[in-house]
């Protein structure tokens, strides 16, 4: 019996050996880990936050704002150029906006005109405070001397992507106070090269999600237009009407009285580019009157008998050849 407790004793100390050997093992382990696996276990740890936060993504987008980028399309057609120009620019200054784009050229008269005459046109993009952006577009809408030929607007929902920004931004600032932590606890000097480098690795990343952040926000505080000008002879409304012969008989005379004024205006402008030649020509004309036209005729006031003395002469030979030509007979006889 004795034997039986003896052996029974010394199987319950082997088994507890056993577990005490594998219990140190498994401490000596996790002890002796190398950077790379606590730096992967670090990585490992943020891809498992970014999980369990996209899990909860949606639940917390309910309860969120909604951001919103907000844009516009404007064309509008004029008879009035500048006075339509300067209200335009009134608005968008009132409103508190910015001027992004601006292009002001040349067109011809279009297919609807006869007139060579070239027209106006102005191209601009404008960025309104998005709390503005409603009142703004109405006052465009409204604007004196411009008819409204086409408008759109519409809205892009970044409410995704700024959450999930603002989620990796958060999920980047943890791993850099982890690895912060890591840092202080390092004692080797190829960990502590390792951890410098991730920390550098994650401040890169943690700018480029600052300013993708930074440039979603300005989209969303301020809101696009862009805006087309154009100058027309005759609006879009009355050419697309159902014309009578009437109707084109006054909108052609409308376009002729249009021509015609831009004709004497060009011819106008023709005169006074051509006045600096115009007063040279006028100098030489009064230098002729007042100086050689004298000279001359004081030289006929003084020499008049020469002067008929060779008219003779001149006369008389030239009766003689007329002589000499007709009657050639006589002359050989003589």
């Amino acid at each position: 019996m004795k034997k039986y407790y003896k052996l029974l004793i010394l199987v319950v100390a082997v088994t507890m050996s056993l577990v005490a050997c594998e219990n140190f093992n498994q401490s000596s382990f996790k002890s002796e880990k190398t950077p790379d696996q606590i730096l992967n276990d670090s990585i490992n740890l943020d891809n498992q936050q970014m999980r369990m936060t996209n899990e909860t993504y949606q639940e917390e987008v309910a309860a969120d704002q909604a951001y919103l980028i907000q844009k516009a399309d404007l064309y509008f057609e004029t008879l009035k150029y500048e006075e339509a120009k300067q209200a335009l620019f009134e608005v968008i200054e009132k409103s508190k906006g910015s001027i992004h784009y601006q292009n002001e050229y040349l067109i011809d008269g279009g297919h609807f005109s006869d007139s060579e005459q070239e027209l106006r046109e102005l191209i601009l993009t404008a960025r309104i405070p998005q709390a503005n952006f409603n009142q703004t577009i109405e006052k465009l809408q409204d604007l004196p001397d411009v008819s409204l030929q086409s408008s759109s607007r519409g809205s892009q929902d970044v409410t995704r992507s700024v959450n999930d920004i603002d989620i990796r931004l958060q999920a980047v600032e943890d791993r850099l106070d982890r690895l912060n932590a890591l840092l202080d606890q390092a004692e080797k000097i190829e960990e502590i090269v390792q951890i410098q480098t991730e920390i550098e690795n994650a401040i890169i990343q943690r700018d480029q999600y600052l300013a993708e952040q930074a440039n979603l926000e300005n989209q969303i505080e301020q809101a696009t237009i862009n805006i087309i000008l154009s100058e027309r002879y005759v609006l879009a409304e009355e050419r697309n009407q159902n014309y009578s012969f009437i109707g084109r008989i006054a909108n052609t005379f409308k376009e002729a009285l249009i021509s015609t004024k831009w004709m004497l205006e060009n011819l106008v402008l023709l005169l006074v580019a051509a006045l600096p030649f115009l007063m040279i020509c006028l100098a030489i004309y009064l230098l002729y009157r007042l100086f050689f036209k004298k000279i001359a005729d004081n030289y006929r006031k003084y020499y008049p008998q020469n002067e008929k003395e060779n008219r003779m002469l001149n006369r008389a030979k030239h009766e003689q050849n007329i002589k000499q030509n007709f009657h050639p007979s006589e002359t050989d006889e003589k």
